[in-house]
């Protein structure tokens, strides 16, 4: 704090030095800072010290930023918070002071507000590409910027400069994907609503449905006029529920991922009374994740929405075919990643995965082994000999490796179904189908060891195969007739990219809110405030 003071007092009452006394400082700056091994200029954090002195030196310590050139770039920072960003964690405030006395730095402060002003843009530029937290601390793969990349960003944005190109180079570097920019218009639309105040809670009552009275009711109407789920002409009876404020309803309770019924019940009443801040932090949250995997998504790609606990295969970003699924438990959660579907698999056999063996099976065998059979398992050698489950000493492999493989064969009670989808990954997840159909019933559906089961895979499999002839829905269903294990190559590898979206927008704007079922939210959000630093 004191060297934020220092500098500003300076700034005030100090004048420029002119001719090459700001490239001079510059060097020794920037070779104090190296030679000191600090990360730190008055007081200012800085990401990149040691990228900042290989791009000065590659230009001869010319500066970069003119009078024109650093108005733009701060205007573009405080822009942050459109992204549900923080236009603190880039300096804005700082950056603005000292851009008022620009003409009166001295040589030593122009130099300062150089490094600071490029490091603060491209913290910024690296933030909008990548996300400003590092995802593998949120159960996803890390793909944070490495050196390379910090040395391309800064030729980068010099490029930008030169062409007074700023803003259009910083908005290219946050996804290019329409799900992205619809969700920043529903950010400012709800940050919008918070600064006219938002909506009323609906106090404890009884459950509210078409015909009843009562003096809730206008303030129910009123509430979901707030978020666009009510329109049209006033009720003639404010406290009776009509046939629109049904419609209404229903569509509140569509965009929240609720059970559509039309009927005020302790669910629906809790979501209507989430205040609108918690909603403008879903979004923000859900930005951030966005930037962590809906970049270079071109052609076709298959997109899960766990916390909506629904799939959709999109071509160039229109949707072309939408189902449900069934998600892993919430102590055995679906991870978050992005991979390639390259093959699926008819009548499969399932292979029990570790976990499984290891907290659900194991238990049970060690009190009764017969229970191998009664689940139509089989224990199964490396070299394929089927052991008899009564002969092994099932107590051993709580503290040992199991040696052998518990398979179970192609079948109507298979837990894979009829059909699997394969995708490289280190998690041991795939698609498939399932026999128990009835789950698929239930609004919320997250009843899995962590695959995703499918309701339509064969409506899948035809459209991923549609480049193929020889396939398509109903022989599929022949080839599954036939019993046989059969492995089908998609004629090119399919994107499919599993998320976790507890707020987002659809193609028409509208907004939509599910409910935090792993309880992932928090941990995001207190990161993404945090200010940078810290």
């Amino acid at each position: 704090m004191i060297g934020k003071l220092t500098g500003l007092v300076l700034l005030l009452v100090t004048p420029c030095v002119a001719g090459q006394g700001p490239v001079k400082a510059l060097q020794e700056t920037l070779a104090r800072v190296s030679a000191e091994g600090k990360s730190y200029i008055s007081g200012h954090r800085l990401s990149a010290p040691g990228e900042l002195s290989v791009f000065y030196r590659s230009r001869a310590y010319k500066l970069l930023w003119t009078h024109t050139s650093a108005r733009s770039a701060i205007t573009v920072i405080k822009g942050a918070d459109t992204h549900g960003l923080l236009a603190a964690d880039y300096e804005a405030k700082y950056l603005s002071r000292s851009y008022s006395r620009f003409a009166s730095l001295t040589a030593p402060q122009r130099a300062e507000f150089e490094v600071l002003m490029t490091d603060s843009l491209l913290r910024y530029a690296r933030h909008l590409r990548y996300g400003k937290l590092d995802p593998s601390k949120f159960l996803s793969p890390s793909r944070s910027a490495d050196a390379g990349d910090i040395s391309d960003m800064l030729q980068q944005m010099a490029a930008s400069v030169a062409s007074g190109q700023i803003e259009a180079w910083i908005q290219s570097l946050a996804p290019r994907h329409s799900v992205y920019s619809q969700m920043k218009v529903a950010l400012a639309r709800y940050r919008a609503l918070a600064e006219q105040g938002g909506w009323q809670r609906l106090p404890a009552g009884p459950w509210l449905q078409l015909g009843v009275k009562h003096h809730q009711i206008p303030v129910l109407r009123k509430r979901l006029r707030i978020t666009g789920d009510l329109a049209g002409a006033r009720s003639a009876i404010p406290e009776e529920f009509d046939l629109a404020l049904d419609r209404a309803v229903r569509h509140f309770q569509r965009r929240h991922g609720l059970a559509v019924d039309g009927i005020v019940g302790p669910e629906t009443r809790a979501a209507l009374n989430v205040p609108v801040a918690v909603r403008v932090d879903q979004l923000r949250t859900n930005l951030e994740r966005a930037r962590w995997v809906l970049h270079n998504i071109k052609g076709r790609a298959v997109v899960i929405n766990l916390a909506g606990f629904s799939i959709y295969l999109a071509k160039d970003e229109k949707i072309q075919w939408s189902s449900r699924v069934v998600i892993g438990r919430t102590y055995r959660k679906t991870p978050v990643f992005r991979s390639q579907i390259r093959y699926l698999v008819l009548n499969p056999s399932w292979v029990v995965p570790p976990t499984i063996f290891k907290e659900d099976i194991l238990p049970l065998a060690i009190q009764d082994p017969d229970v191998i059979h009664s689940k139509g398992l089989k224990v199964v050698s490396k070299s394929g000999a089927e052991i008899a489950p009564e002969s092994i000493q099932w107590q051993r492999y709580q503290s040992l490796a199991f040696p052998y493989v518990l398979r179970q064969d192609p079948g109507p009670d298979n837990a894979l179904g009829k059909i699997k989808f394969v995708f490289p990954n280190p998690y041991t997840v795939f698609m498939h189908d399932t026999p128990q159909r009835e789950l698929f019933d239930n609004h919320e559906r997250a009843f899995s060891s962590g695959c995703i089961r499918l309701k339509a895979p064969m409506e899948l499999a035809a459209l991923l195969l549609s480049a193929s002839p020889q396939w398509n829905e109903e022989k599929l269903l022949a080839a599954v007739e036939t019993g046989r294990t059969q492995t089908i190559t998609l004629p090119e590898a399919v994107d499919i990219v599993i998320i976790y979206w507890t707020a987002g927008a659809d193609p028409r704007g509208v907004v939509h809110f599910r409910r935090d079922i792993y309880e992932r939210d928090a941990a995001v959000l207190a990161a993404l405030d945090r200010p940078f630093g810290e």
